[in-house]
């Protein structure tokens, strides 16, 4: 509960604090006098002029209504959880570069005297069909891993996993295990033309345009507008689908009940309408295989998407067990 004695009691002492009279105060927010005297004496300011009240009297919307500033061991790396440290860490298989975030969690000041413990282990069974960009990492440190136990001799031995040689090794298995992707591709005219290489001057069409002599003229060649037009940071190609989850397996059965009769918008607006809460939106590649190994189906002519009850698990959301993805190609 917000104590206004308290906030008035605060705003008056970081006026005071800048030597600022009321009045002064007044002529920078372009409020009266009487305003600011109202505030040193328990009125609340309105939301907008305490974002300005907040920044000229150099503290924060949040200080204010607290009527005190911060303690800044608050905000130190201890209790934000930055300055944490193990005496062991285990991790599970990833890429190189989390394994090094885990690894600095671990013994980071020898505060306990003796040289830390970092296990990086493989689960068995581990399923990750969904996450591609994940497993690709996984097998690019697999790749290291294998490679250091070659070079590991006992006339040769090689420097920790995380140095400057493992960690080069490691990102050219992964950028060949994401060449295609990380080059961007897109579709244009039936062809397929990467970004990446547009954005290195591998531009035949400027290269090869027609007025050639124009373009000549230009020093940078690149279609910038182009590659901004099309570049994505996440995908956006994705789907809603309807999962069995609470009350989505009825609305999926109102749904299919749907397909024996004339198609009513209204009755469908209504449903789907009801079926936001139940549902998840997946990628183009993930609804692809899930609709080719039969765990997702599309109702009333593809308006909507239903997934499976086998294909999702109430607690962890959609997932595909080790034989329904080997029986269906997903892995």
């Amino acid at each position: 509960m917000l104590d206004n004695k308290k906030i008035a009691g605060f705003i008056t002492s970081k006026r005071k604090q800048l030597g600022m009279t009321q009045a002064e105060i007044a002529a920078r927010l372009n409020v009266s006098f009487q305003a600011v005297s109202k505030w040193e004496n328990g009125t609340l300011p309105n939301v907008e002029i305490l974002v300005e009240l907040a920044g000229l009297l150099h503290t924060s919307v949040d200080e204010i209504l607290q009527g005190q500033e911060k303690n800044s061991e608050t905000f130190s790396y201890s209790k934000a959880g930055v300055d944490i440290s193990f005496a062991s860490v285990v991790r599970v298989m990833a890429g190189l570069d989390n394994l090094a975030q885990a690894a600095g969690r671990c013994n980071r000041s020898n505060e306990y005297g003796r040289e830390g413990k970092v296990y990086l282990i493989k689960l068995k069974n581990e399923n990750l069909s969904m996450l591609p960009e994940i497993k690709k990492a996984q097998d690019s440190t697999r790749k290291e891993l294998e490679t250091r136990k070659e070079l590991n001799t006992e006339a040769s031995w090689e420097s920790g996993l995380l140095e400057e040689q493992s960690m080069r090794r490691f990102y050219r298995y992964l950028f060949k295990e994401t060449e295609q992707e990380i080059r961007y591709p897109i579709q244009d005219c039936s062809r397929t033309v990467y970004l990446a290489d547009l954005l290195s001057n591998k531009n035949d069409d400027a290269e090869q345009g027609v007025n050639k002599s124009k373009n000549a003229a230009y020093i940078l060649k690149q279609p910038f507008k182009s590659i901004g037009r099309n570049f994505r940071v996440f995908d956006q190609d994705t789907t809603d689908i309807l999962v069995p989850y609470g009350n989505g397996a009825k609305i999926a059965e109102q749904l299919y009940s749907m397909q024996d009769s004339w198609f009513d918008f209204g009755k469908f607006r209504e449903i789907m309408g009801q079926a936001k809460k139940y549902t998840i939106s997946i990628y183009e590649w993930q609804k692809e295989k899930l609709y080719q190994a039969g765990l997702l189906s599309a109702v009333l002519d593809g308006r909507a998407w239903v997934l499976d009850r086998k294909a999702y698990d109430d607690c962890f959301g959609l997932t595909v067990t080790e034989e329904q993805a080997a029986v269906n190609f997903i892995l």
